[in-house]
């Protein structure tokens, strides 16, 4: 009876215990959890390990997200601490690095998070980190004092992100993404750059290529996500505009220089600018003499009296451009005050204007295409119909100009 009592409340035990330790860290439990994880976030999982240092709490190690067909990384983490309590569910992260180049596809697993309904996940879930590294090309951004959480409801889901860049002062920058369950399909997206001036490159993928790789942003964007595209406001200053890469790297035409673009309101309708307002001022840099021919060709920039360098030059060289505009459905406004001596004057070198402003105002809108596109073979109406009739036919490039 001795030996039976102790097989049985000793023994037994004891083995229960060491066998349910062993499940905890065998390969089995972990590959349970990359499944779940898996299922859930619709992404490539890969754990080191598994831990329970504590009832209510799961230590994570060596964390591995990836796109599912491609196999590219989108985050990786040293450490994924989870606590869960009622109606609560709190992940610490330590060491995380984001992939900007998988963002397209961390956007599409916040979409399907705030999708969720309310009685899939915890009521709240709340993100800390004290620092993220966000991979541009090699190059990380980095983030401190990383905060954020997500919100499920019946009337609407929210997930809120907030986070500090060095030398950015105390003012975090602010995300916000709300998905309205009682309106139509879409999502509303809220931006604040706080004291920072956020790079380019970490909102939108082409910005390199479009604006130059050191192009930076600050201010505020509320825009709406649809079917039929975004809409929504913006205002803010973009610091660092390489004009060379905007004009001369997708426009047949050469301009150089350094941009800072103060955008006092800017309104977008379904993927359309129908409202832009604010200033450009940038040099000294180059321009090419076909530019500047285009400008008075097609906006009416009234050239300069004087003569150009010689025409084995085709760079001339400015000192400064500066202008407030206004553009809409009535046309393109223009107000140069590139030298205080010149009044009206929006482009200038050394020695006197080589624009200034339009005698006739506003100009089309779509003068400005015409500026930056040399005329083709055939013409169309800038018009939405034609647009609409376009975007199915096969375009010609436009040729070089000198």
């Amino acid at each position: 009876m001795a030996r039976l009592a102790f097989i049985m409340f000793c023994l037994f035990p004891t083995l229960g215990v060491a066998a349910w330790s062993w499940y905890w860290r065998s390969p089995v439990h972990t590959q349970r959890w990359e499944q779940q994880l898996a299922d859930w976030l619709r992404l490539h999982v890969e754990l080191e390990g598994v831990e329970h240092p504590q009832p209510g709490v799961v230590r994570l190690r060596g964390v591995r997200l990836a796109d599912r067909e491609s196999a590219a990384e989108v985050l990786r983490a040293q450490t994924i601490v989870i606590r869960r309590r009622a109606g609560l569910l709190e992940l610490e992260l330590v060491k995380p690095e984001v992939f900007a180049l998988q963002r397209d596809r961390l956007i599409s697993v916040a979409r399907e998070l705030l999708a969720h309904k309310p009685s899939d996940l915890p009521g709240l879930l709340t993100l800390r980190a004290e620092g993220l590294a966000w991979r541009q090309d090699g190059s990380p951004y980095l983030a401190r004092q990383v905060a954020g959480g997500m919100r499920l409801s019946s009337e609407a889901s929210v997930i809120e992100l907030a986070f500090l860049l060095p030398g950015g002062g105390k003012r975090p920058a602010r995300l916000r993404a709300v998905r309205d369950r009682r309106g139509a399909a879409g999502y509303t997206l809220t931006l604040t750059s706080g004291d920072a001036h956020l790079a380019c490159a970490l909102l939108w993928p082409q910005a390199a290529d479009w604006l130059g790789r050191e192009a930076r942003l600050r201010g505020t964007a509320c825009l709406r996500y649809s079917p039929q595209g975004w809409s929504g406001e913006l205002a803010g200053e973009l610091l660092d505009l390489d004009l060379h890469r905007l004009v001369s790297g997708h426009f047949p035409h050469q301009l150089t220089g350094k941009a800072r673009l103060e955008i006092e309101k800017l309104v977008i309708e379904q993927g359309r600018i129908v409202h832009a307002a604010g200033t450009l001022r940038c040099g000294p840099g180059l321009i090419s003499r076909s530019l500047l021919a285009s400008g008075g060709q097609a906006l009416g920039l009234t050239a300069a009296a004087k003569p150009l360098p010689p025409q084995d030059r085709p760079l001339v060289a400015y000192t400064r451009l500066a202008c407030d505009f206004s553009l809409g459905p009535e046309g393109l406004v223009l107000s140069g005050w590139a030298s205080d001596a010149l009044p009206g004057a929006i482009l200038v070198d050394t020695y006197g204007p080589l624009w200034s402003e339009p005698a006739l105002q506003p100009q089309p809108a779509a003068a400005l295409v015409t500026m930056l596109v040399p005329a083709a073979a055939a013409q169309v109406p800038a018009t939405r119909e034609a647009e609409a009739l376009l975007r199915w036919l096969p375009l010609e490039e436009a040729p070089r100009q000198p």
